[in-house]
């Protein structure tokens, strides 16, 4: 039978899942149980090519919505990246830094002050101990 699309909002914004995979994910699961007790070398290897399919059809499906969206994207290497950094798990948000601290900042502008130079201080300090250390 012809494999549905899920709704991305129900399956928490993975839009590659289709039905066909999670009925093949449940019985990936069902087989994964049965194999801790089924040790036959038929099974094992059934359990094997079905386990290897299933990967390759989960990557071919989103390799294919990628490359959807690629195409869709009128900018294409934004597009790409953004790909890129969805699939490492990289969020935009969390690897952002603020680039100026002032007094006006929420953040305690004398408190980082006092920690960065502490910090370079510790290191130049190193550095030394590293050097009279190697001398002797």
């Amino acid at each position: 039978k012809p494999c549905k699309k899920v709704l991305s909002n129900q399956m928490g914004g993975k839009s590659w899942i289709t039905l066909g995979l999670k009925v093949s994910a449940e019985r990936k699961r069902q087989l994964h149980m049965e194999s801790k007790w089924n040790k036959t070398p038929s099974f094992v290897d059934y359990f094997k090519r079905y386990r290897k399919l299933f990967k390759k059809m989960t990557a071919l499906s989103k390799k294919m919505i990628n490359d959807k969206h690629i195409k869709k994207a009128s900018d294409k290497t934004k597009a790409t990246w953004e790909v890129v950094r969805k699939e490492l798990g990289q969020n935009k948000k969390e690897n952002e830094i603020p680039y100026q601290l002032d007094s006006n900042s929420p953040f305690n502008y004398q408190l980082l002050k006092t920690l960065a130079n502490n910090f370079n201080n510790y290191f130049l300090d190193t550095n030394k101990v590293i050097k009279e250390a190697h001398d002797t």
